[in-house]
């Protein structure tokens, strides 16, 4: 799920699997799935979802996966703002932590290049160490892991990498 952003005020119609890829689409705000749910994306990422009446999670969960091509897990419900609301958090699974680095790391470029007007380059480490450490974070948030749950350095070149090679494509799109 990389690309322009699409913000959403209101609920947005549901779309293919989002890819994890740099000429895709990232979608922030809710998407609706069906009659009375909605989910959340954070730059392509479900962190919540709201629903009318008591569903199978079981098949939201599915919904979720078609939608953002991520396995996730349900929070507990809690009552939502309308009477018969429900909302729940939603953790994505560990194992695609990699793949959220990705969307995330396409997020950051596109703010490096609306910030400086051009791509990253050698000279840019301390953009690099700084994205890095705040993506990595909210990578770790998504999936409700902690430090130590997963090796950081590990990680650090994928990363950089999609960094910079978003970094060069948004930056050829806006010329």
């Amino acid at each position: 799920a990389a690309g322009s952003y699409k913000y959403s005020m209101g609920p947005v119609r549901r779309r293919k699997t989002l890819e994890a890829s740099m000429d895709k689409e990232i979608i922030h705000g809710w998407v609706t799935l069906g009659p009375d749910v909605e989910v959340f994306l954070e730059h392509g990422v479900p962190t919540r979802i709201r629903v009318g009446g008591m569903p199978e999670p079981a098949l939201l969960v599915d919904e979720i996966r078609e939608l953002t091509g991520l396995k996730v897990a349900l929070g507990p419900w809690v009552a939502g703002e309308a009477p018969g609301e429900l909302e729940a958090a939603l953790h994505v699974s560990p194992e695609y932590i990699g793949r959220l680095l990705e969307v995330l790391a396409r997020a950051s470029a596109e703010t490096f290049v609306d910030r400086y007007h051009k791509t990253l380059d050698a000279d840019d480490t301390d953009f690099d160490d700084e994205a890095y450490a705040q993506d990595f974070n909210s990578a770790l948030e998504f999936c409700g892991l902690h430090w130590g749950d997963v090796d950081k350095d590990a990680l650090a070149p994928a990363y950089l990498s999609a960094l910079h090679r978003a970094a060069e494509t948004v930056a050829r799109a806006a010329r």
